[in-house]
C-alpha cells in the first residue's frame, strides 16, 4: 500500500506479526533501520483490553520496503519467527469499509385495535 507523505513522495506501510507481546516501538525501529530510511510507526490497541495489539505497521520508502520483507519475513525474535509483509490496502480485504451502513428499514407501529366486545353499544 503506497501512501504520500508530507514531502509529496511515496511510502509502503510494512506489516509485522507474530513478535513477542514486549516489543517496543524502539526495537522495531532498530531491526528495521538497516533496510532504509523509517516514517510513522502504529500499533493499534485492542479496544477490550486495551493492550497493544498483535502486530505493528512501519512505513518506509517502497523499494526499501520490498527488501526489508525479503530480509526480515521468518526472522527470529525472541522466541518467535516474525512475519513481514506489505501492508494491503484495506479497500483490498474490507472492501465495505468506510462506507457508510444502509439506513434501516422504517419500523412499523402496530396500534392495537380494540374488540368488538369493547366497543361501546349503540343503545
Amino acid at each position: 500500500m503506497n501512501h504520500n507523505t508530507a514531502e509529496g513522495g511515496t511510502s509502503a506501510r510494512v506489516q509485522i506479526g507474530n513478535f513477542p507481546v514486549a516489543t517496543t516501538e524502539a526495537q522495531f525501529r532498530a531491526l528495521f533501520l538497516s533496510h532504509g530510511t523509517l516514517g510513522a510507526y502504529d500499533r493499534p490497541v485492542d479496544a477490550h483490553t486495551e493492550r497493544p495489539g498483535a502486530y505493528a505497521y512501519l512505513e518506509m520508502d517502497p523499494v526499501n520496503a520490498a527488501a526489508a520483507v525479503k530480509a526480515l519475513n521468518g526472522q527470529a525474535m525472541g522466541d518467535r519467527k516474525i512475519t513481514v509483509n506489505i501492508a494491503k490496502p484495506l479497500a483490498d480485504w474490507a472492501p465495505e469499509a468506510g462506507r457508510r451502513p444502509a439506513s434501516p428499514a422504517p419500523r412499523r407501529t402496530v396500534t392495537p385495535q380494540s374488540s368488538r366486545t369493547d366497543a361501546p353499544s349503540e343503545a
